[in-house]
C-alpha cells in the first residue's frame, strides 16, 4: 500500500505538470487575445501558470488544516527552482548569457522578496494578519511590473466574444482537473507522513515540492532549448517570490501557519538564502551562468535533501 501511495503521489504530480502545460499554452493565447506584452507575460502570467500546482497544493492543504505542508510545499519548491530547474536548465543550454546589469536587476534582485516569510515566521507564526500583508506584497510585485510598457507592441485586434468565452471555458477545466489532482496529492502525502511517522512538513519540503515544480522544470527547459533565456529567467524568479507572498500568503490567511519546532524550517531557510546567494554570485561575476555552475547548483540540492532528511 506504501509503495501504491508514493506512486498515487508521483503519478498526480505528472497530472498536475500536463494539465499545467495545456494552462500555459492558453494562458499565453489569452494574453495574446488582450495584448499583453511579452515581459508581462513571462514575469506575471507565465509565473502565475507554472506556480498553479503549488498554489493549490497549498491552499487545499490548508483547508485540510495541515498549513505546515503548505509551508513546506512552497519553501522546497523555491529551493527546487533556484537549484535543481536552474541547474538543468544550464546543464542543457550548456551556458546561460544575460545582457548586463538592467536584466540581472530587473530578473534576479526580486528574490529578495522570497526572504520575507523566514522574517515573518521568527516566532514560529504567520498569522492571517501576515498572510494578508505577504499577498499585499505579491500585489504590489505584480503591479510594478505590469505598468512597464510591453517590450513588444502587437497589432490591435478586434476581441472575439465567442473565442474568450471559449479560452474561459477551457483553462476553467483545467483549473479543476488541477484542483482535483491536488487534492489528491495532499490526501497521499498526509499518507505518506503517517506510515513514516513523519513531520508533515517533511514532505511537503522533499515530496511534494519538486512535483510541483515540474510546470517550471520543463517550461525552462523548452525555453533554454529556444535560447529564451530572459524568458526563462524570469519565470523562475517571478515564480519563487509567487510562492513566497502570494501562496504562502493565501495558506495563511486560511488557516495560520504555526511551526512547533523552528529548526525545521530554519536549516531549509539558511539552504535557500546560500543557494539564493551563489546564484546570484554566479550570475552577477560574468552575466551568465555556465554548465559546470549549474552542475554545481544540481549537486547542492541533493546536498540539501540528504542534510534535511538527517534533520527530520
Amino acid at each position: 500500500m506504501l509503495i501504491l501511495k508514493v506512486l498515487g503521489i508521483i503519478f498526480f504530480s505528472y497530472v498536475l505538470g500536463k494539465t499545467t502545460s495545456h494552462l500555459i499554452k492558453h494562458l499565453a493565447v489569452f494574453s495574446q487575445v488582450f495584448k499583453i506584452g511579452q515581459f508581462e507575460t513571462t514575469a506575471v502570467i507565465m509565473s502565475i501558470a507554472t506556480t498553479l500546482p503549488e498554489i493549490f497544493v497549498s491552499v487545499s492543504a490548508s483547508l485540510s488544516k495541515v498549513s505546515s505542508l503548505a509551508l513546506g510545499n512552497a519553501v522546497g519548491s523555491n529551493v527546487v527552482n533556484l537549484s535543481l530547474v536552474i541547474g538543468i536548465a544550464a546543464i542543457a543550454g550548456r551556458s546561460l548569457h544575460f545582457k548586463g546589469d538592467v536584466v540581472i536587476k530587473n530578473k534576479f534582485l526580486p528574490v529578495a522578496y522570497t526572504l520575507i516569510p523566514f522574517l515573518l515566521l521568527w516566532d514560529g507564526e504567520l498569522t492571517r494578519v501576515d498572510g494578508v500583508v505577504l499577498v499585499l506584497i505579491y500585489v504590489i510585485y505584480a503591479f510594478g511590473l505590469l505598468k512597464k510598457p510591453a517590450e513588444e507592441e502587437e497589432k490591435k485586434k478586434e476581441v472575439n466574444a465567442g473565442k474568450v468565452s471559449m479560452l474561459v471555458l477551457k483553462i476553467s477545466f483545467w483549473i479543476g482537473i488541477m484542483l482535483l489532482a491536488s487534492q489528491a496529492i495532499v490526501y497521499l502525502a498526509k499518507q505518506v507522513a503517517f506510515d513514516f511517522d513523519l513531520p508533515i512538513l517533511f514532505v511537503g519540503l522533499f515530496v511534494v515540492a519538486v512535483g510541483t515544480s515540474l510546470p517550471e522544470m520543463v517550461f525552462n527547459v523548452k525555453a533554454v532549448g529556444k535560447r529564451k533565456i530572459s524568458m526563462s529567467m524570469g519565470n523562475i524568479v517571478g515564480a519563487c517570490v509567487s510562492n513566497s507572498t502570494l501562496v504562502i500568503g493565501l495558506s495563511a490567511v486560511i488557516n495560520p501557519i504555526v511551526i512547533e519546532n523552528y529548526y525545521q524550517i530554519a536549516l531549509p531557510g539558511l539552504e535557500y538564502v546560500f543557494i539564493a546567494a551563489l546564484l546570484l554570485f554566479f550570475v552577477h561575476s560574468k552575466h551568465r551562468l555556465d554548465w559546470w555552475e549549474g552542475l554545481i547548483l544540481t549537486i547542492l540540492f541533493v546536498y540539501y535533501t540528504i542534510l534535511g532528511m538527517t534533520a527530520f
